[in-house]
């Protein structure tokens, strides 16, 4: 099958992987919501084209296309979705409420 052959076999509830281009690139995984003749629209509101699973409305600087779901990359996905959330949440602040007790559990997990 080649690459873009999986979107002539999407439907509503199909979970699709979203590849961004540019300066910011953040894969993430959604739902589709509906299909029109032209057009995948996702669970977010964002339209592709059904043809070659482009962004509609986007340009070659920052772009986003859709690619097949597999559980291997959904995986990587999550995994560094998970690692940006605890780099958010372990702020000094937050970090210094916790007894050392707590702080030592953690740090024995990530060392």
């Amino acid at each position: 099958m080649i690459e873009k052959d999986f979107l002539l076999y999407l439907k509503p509830g199909d979970e699709v992987i979203v590849s961004s281009s540019g300066h910011i690139r953040k894969d993430y995984i959604a739902r589709i919501e509906r299909l029109t003749k032209t057009q995948i629209v996702l669970d977010n509101g964002i339209r592709y084209r059904r043809k070659n699973g482009i962004m509609v409305g986007s340009d070659r600087w920052c772009s986003s296309s859709l690619v097949e779901y597999n559980e291997k990359r959904a995986e990587i996905i999550d995994r560094y979705r998970m690692i940006e959330l605890i780099k958010f949440a372990a702020t000094p602040e937050r970090l210094g409420r916790l007894s050392t007790t707590r702080l030592s559990r953690i740090l024995n997990q990530i060392v």
